[in-house]
């Protein structure tokens, strides 16, 4: 999953909400073509989870999300909501 804002934009924090057995297990945050933030580790729920990235980053033009593996036997991902905080 990508965004891409016209402006640069500062993060720090993203929340994700997934459907419950459709999650993302192994995850990584990259930012402006490539650069990683962070890994991440969902649980397997359906509620909002909150992953800081481990500095605040400024002039962000680009995020990407990769779900490395599900939580479903078929790869699938049900995502409700995504909120990016600055």
């Amino acid at each position: 999953m990508a965004l891409e804002f016209e402006e640069g934009k500062a993060l720090s924090a993203l929340s994700l909400q997934f459907q419950g057995g459709f999650c993302g297990k192994d995850c990584e945050i990259e930012i402006n073509g490539g650069q990683k933030v962070t890994d991440f580790f969902p649980e397997d729920i359906n509620r909002v989870q909150i992953f800081n990235f481990p500095e605040s980053k400024k002039d962000v033009k680009k995020v990407r999300i990769i779900f490395k593996s599900s939580s479903d036997f078929y790869g699938r991902i049900t995502l409700y909501s995504l909120e990016l905080y600055s």
